[in-house]
């Protein structure tokens, strides 16, 4: 069981994407980038399909910015720094810094946006390469992204139906057990959850039926 669909699943293409390091230092707003390397995000944002039992809440200014981003009242580049900035502030406090990214998809349906935002382990790493003279030499790169889910410390998806955003969001975070998330992360998506435990389980016994 999960948020997205077998079609779109199958579908998903990235149209448009922006990342922001989060950290203790004051935030500095980047533009959005050109999609690359779309083969590797697409499965990390498959990584984080889950089970929605998050819903909006009935005042979210996160859903309202990311309608205002489906219909063009306002630009994928100008919403997404903006609710880039509502996450820096809010990750501030924590510990670990992180890398985050904020995707504009589409499938087939011309009328369906999803939004994606992962919050992607940010670490430095080091490349060995080889110069023209076949000298071997280690790289030091600052950006690095590694191709494991463990790396992705928390994440949303939303959908957005000609417009409007449905109620329910899929969230995790890699700091709580399953399906909860930290209080920071709930507070800048503005939702609550909606199905217990024990509910949960029903449904997953239904399913298996």
């Amino acid at each position: 069981m999960g948020f997205l669909t077998d079609e779109e699943r199958g579908q998903l293409r990235i149209e448009s994407m922006i990342l922001h390091v989060v950290s203790d230092e004051t935030f500095d707003p980047v533009p959005a980038q050109v999609v690359q390397h779309a083969g590797f995000f697409i499965s990390r944002i498959l990584d984080t399909d889950v089970t929605p039992v998050y819903q909006f809440k009935e005042v979210s200014s996160s859903r309202d910015r990311l309608q205002s981003m489906a219909t063009g009242a306002m630009s994928f580049e100008a919403g997404a720094q903006d609710l880039s900035r509502d996450f820096a502030r809010l990750h501030r406090a924590t510990t670990r810094d992180g890398a985050f990214f904020i995707f504009d998809l589409r499938t087939d349906n011309p009328n369906v946006r999803i939004y994606s935002m992962i919050i992607y382990d940010y670490r430095e790493a080091i490349e060995q390469s080889e110069d023209e003279d076949g000298q071997q030499l280690l790289r030091r790169i600052i950006h690095a992204f590694i191709d494991d889910k463990k790396a992705i410390q928390k994440a949303g998806l939303i959908r957005v139906v000609n417009g409007q955003a449905e109620a329910m969001v899929a969230a995790r975070d890699r700091t709580k057990p399953a399906p909860e998330i930290a209080d920071y992360f709930a507070t800048f998506l503005d939702v609550e959850r909606t199905s217990s435990d024990e509910e949960l389980n029903i449904r997953l016994v239904e399913a298996l039926r």
